[in-house]
């Protein structure tokens, strides 16, 4: 409030009563109203009290994601999330809590016709009654925000009250949002020499917060610290050495704390690919004047890339060197234009194949069988 006074209306107001508008929300205001005549201006009113312009307040939203978290014989407790809608007001808290048990052991040999359920809290010796006519085994308990309490349950039948069952450990009237559990389905998607692709899914329980990230860690096998990584949900990790086997974990986060690891397997850091192995059944059919057929069959293991071509090479049966005979790779070849003296020596040639396969980005590389 700065102390200086504004006008609100350009035109005289007739009624008792006006709708100020042009107000920022947040802010503190105090008005007061002059009466007019034919004779003047009178003086002001009494200041009114200060009013900060806020949003009209209705009733909150339903509280989401409702589930239970845990019971026993004599209690449970539910987890939820706060409302989407507030209703422009914040949350004073949450009102009340389910109590349920089981039916005693022993009845006392009639049927029992109602429960008596009773609070106290940990400052206090007397119990209260909560309810004395509760004919269902689960009852809606109301709480003060911020306290703590603990319950017990007496059966009752005919002949009176039995002893009560008492909740072990106090129950506190506040948000329960907790740490989100462990992610799940925690894989290596792919490994590559210095590299490997960690994928996972979001836990099973998110700890009452919808608002998830995760921590990613790794170690080398044999270590015992942790690194940390990376936040995110998919991740690729980077400047791995060849050779080496690592561990990764990785953990959900929320506002109020991070979750439990899930640890992936051991992995060892290799090259995704291989040369392949060296082809078979090598064969010469259709044997010519001046030409010949060669035939294989396929390698036994491709290398983890499919097999593009294949290189022919020959030499003569005394020399030492192997000359190329096709230039492009091909999957079967007929080599022609032989001289019938060639033709003999090359009927005893030994026959030697190289294999090509295609790398990731499309590289041909020649390798040795």
């Amino acid at each position: 409030m700065t102390g200086k006074w504004i006008c609100v209306n350009k035109i005289p107001v007739l009624d008792l009563r006006y709708r100020v508008s042009g107000l920022f929300e947040g802010n503190t205001y105090e008005f007061r109203v002059f009466a007019e005549n034919v004779a003047g201006i009178s003086e002001p009113s009494f200041t009114s009290d200060p009013i900060k312009a806020t949003r009209a307040i209705t009733k909150p939203g339903p509280p989401g994601n409702l589930k239970l978290k845990d019971w026993s014989k004599s209690y449970a407790d539910i987890c939820w999330t706060k409302p989407t809608r507030d209703g422009g007001s914040p949350i004073l808290g949450y009102k009340s809590c389910m109590v349920s048990w089981e039916n005693p052991e022993d009845n006392g040999g009639t049927e029992i016709t109602q429960y008596v359920i009773e609070c106290r809290q940990p400052s206090q010796r007397a119990w209260t009654v909560v309810s004395n006519d509760c004919t269902k085994r689960l009852f809606k308990a109301p709480l003060t925000e911020g306290c703590e309490y603990f319950f017990r349950v007496s059966a009752e039948n005919k002949i009176g009250v039995g002893p009560p069952s008492e909740t072990k450990s106090p129950i506190v009237a506040v948000d329960p949002i907790e740490k989100p559990g462990e992610p799940v389905d925690f894989q290596i998607a792919e490994i590559g020499k210095t590299f490997c692709y960690l994928k996972w899914k979001k836990p099973d329980y998110d700890g009452g917060s919808r608002n998830l990230a995760y921590h990613i860690e790794k170690k080398p096998k044999e270590a015992e610290e942790w690194e940390r990584l990376h936040k995110g949900t998919y991740h690729k990790v980077k400047g791995l050495l060849k050779g080496n086997e690592y561990v990764f974990r990785v953990l959900a986060v929320n506002k109020y704390g991070v979750g439990e690891a899930l640890e992936s397997e051991n992995i060892k850091v290799t090259d995704p690919y291989t040369r392949p192995t060296a082809p078979t059944g090598v064969d010469v059919t259709s044997i010519t004047g001046d030409s010949m057929t060669i035939n294989w069959y396929k390698p036994a293991s491709d290398g983890g890339s499919p097999v593009t071509g294949y290189v022919i090479e020959r030499r003569e049966k005394t020399g030492m060197r192997w000359i190329r005979v096709n230039r492009d790779i091909v999957t079967e070849c007929s080599t022609s234009n032989l001289n019938k003296s060639v033709c003999v020596i090359f009927c005893f040639l030994f026959l030697k194949m190289w294999v090509l396969f295609l790398q990731r980005r499309r590289r041909l590389i020649q390798t040795w069988p």
